[in-house]
């Protein structure tokens, strides 16, 4: 996400308006995509042509029975929420501006006198969506839960706010005294992503305490809970080669520099958690139709797809089995939007101040098809937004890692399975690197060329008829990491002397016209 201003929202909105979400139903668009419909009961206008006591304003992905969608980012009201609404009106139904961003959530000030107080919560570290418990200890929380909530601090807008947990599956027990619950990533109303900060506990009288502890959400796995059962999601076979085979569009194949760019930020998961994801170069989509057409993609946003304020967009698409009476979803379908119209920057250097790093998107996006959502951590790349200028191209040390690498752990356990297909077929080391991978590449300038290869570091790099202008050269190691980078002007050829660790590189020749990788060894 791209933070909109209030005064960029309100030039989007057709309307602004305060208003509380009374009811909320899911239903198949004319695409055969999911959506939700959110009845909202209109309290105050505040601009545009007057629109009536109650509303319907769409919200993309929900449940419908077997199959389910979840878009990233998305807006997911719950029932009872109360805010202001920007949105866009089109044949009598409102639309969010920018989704999330097109709702602000009251912060509602708490006059009731209360005795409750949090003492402790254990375990402070801890992860969402995992069906890990915490207990809250305290006093005065109530004999029973009735209306009662535990609200944690919001992780699709950086822990401004909080999210509301309404009575379900995730309370384990209420007591006067302590508080047992797993932390959710999704309720019976919709995504609801706990993140990382103190708590609030509401009890049935209405009055609220927030605790002096702040909880850790290391990192937070999709969940869906459908019919009051929490239902873990796992990663699936879901093409020949036991994983998920991208299709590009035809407009982004022809961008070479962000197909490669993609493909690095694909290694560095690849090579980091084994997710057996690739990418097809040879058959190309026109056009993204429906995100449930059996095709997982990869395009940027020529049909008008993605939400104001949206770098990229993820959808996956989920289905449903029952597993002994155990009702388990796997991801069948992932798709991938990117702005058509952001300044990107797609190599492999620094962006300037003004540009998005396309690979560091690229890697959040990929995130969210390892079944991740957003935390508050804002060193993480599984943080909701990113700044121009900014990179985040290496995932170590970064609670993102530690989430896709459980998901491939229980993707492979035989307890996440599903009728629908097999388990992920995990990739090793050995063939986990896609930097220079390409058809058209291998057939292309025979005459660059590395000399000795194997080498200990000491080689000449020729480019006789390459280009004959400025040419970039730059090293990644086999996850995809930058480790030289150096410019030639009206050269053809360069010598070189590397400390360089044993193992596989990739040399990178970068001219105005066009982008060649070949491999280098190093002993």
């Amino acid at each position: 996400m791209v933070v909109l201003s209030v005064e960029e929202k309100s030039a989007q909105a057709d309307v602004i308006f305060d208003g509380k979400v009374l009811a909320k139903k899911c239903f198949y668009d004319a695409t055969g995509n999911i959506s939700t419909s959110n009845t909202i009961q209109v309290a105050t206008q505040k601009s545009g042509n007057e629109i009536p006591l109650l509303i319907e304003i769409i919200t993309p992905g929900g449940v419908m029975e077997d199959k389910a969608q979840i878009h990233f980012p998305g807006l997911n009201l719950q029932v009872g929420d109360v805010g202001t609404f920007y949105c866009t009106e089109k044949n009598g139904k409102y639309f969010p501006v920018a989704l999330s961003q097109g709702f602000v959530p009251y912060e509602v000030t708490e006059e009731k006198l209360t005795a409750a107080e949090i003492s402790t919560i254990t375990p402070l570290n801890i992860t969402g969506g995992t069906q890990d418990e915490i207990t809250i200890n305290g006093t005065d929380f109530g004999n029973t839960q009735g209306s009662g909530t535990v609200s944690f601090r919001n992780a699709d807008n950086g822990g401004a706010g909080w999210v509301t947990i309404p009575a379900g599956p995730h309370y384990i027990l209420w007591t006067n005294t302590m508080i047992k619950m797993l932390i959710p990533t999704y309720t019976e109303n919709g995504v609801t992503v706990a993140g990382s900060g103190n708590i609030k506990v509401t009890t049935s009288s209405g009055a609220s305490v927030q605790s002096a502890q702040q909880v850790n959400i290391h990192y937070a796995l999709s969940e869906l809970v459908y019919n009051s059962q929490i239902g873990k999601i796992a990663l699936a076979a879901a093409d020949i080669s036991g994983g998920y085979t991208m299709k590009m569009s035809s407009l982004f194949s022809q961008n070479t520099q962000a197909m490669y760019a993609l493909k690095r930020a694909m290694t560095t998961w690849r090579c980091n958690t084994g997710i057996n994801i690739s990418l097809d170069t040879v058959n190309y989509l026109h056009g993204i139709t429906a995100y449930n057409d059996g095709y997982s993609s990869i395009s940027f946003d020529e049909q008008g797809l993605l939400p104001a304020g949206a770098l990229a967009t993820t959808v996956i698409s989920v289905s449903a089995c029952n597993n002994e009476g155990i009702v388990n979803w796997q991801l069948s379908e992932v798709d991938m939007i990117f702005s058509s119209s952001a300044l990107w920057n797609t190599g492999s250097g620094q962006p300037f101040t003004n540009y998005y790093d396309f690979e560091s998107v690229a890697l959040h996006e990929l995130g969210h098809l390892h079944l991740e959502q957003h935390n508050n951590n804002a060193s993480s790349v599984m943080y909701y937004m990113t700044n121009s200028g900014e990179t985040k191209r290496n995932l170590f040390n970064d609670s993102g890692l530690d989430g896709g690498i459980e998901v491939m752990q229980n993707s492979v356990n035989p307890g996440y399975s599903c009728n629908s297909f097999e388990n992920i077929v995990p990739l090793n080391g050995g063939n986990c690197s896609m930097v220079g991978i390409d058809d058209k590449e291998q057939t292309a300038e025979n005459s660059v060329t590395v000399f000795p290869n194997p080498s200990q570091g000491n080689f000449t790099l020729n480019w006789n008829d390459f280009t004959k202008g400025v040419v970039q050269v730059n090293i990644h190691n086999q996850i995809g990491a930058l480790v030289l980078s150096r410019t030639f002007t009206n050269q053809n050829s360069a010598s070189f002397n590397l400390p360089l660790a044993a193992g596989m590189y990739f040399i990178e020749l970068q001219s105005e016209e066009k982008i060649l990788t070949r491999k280098l060894s190093i002993q």
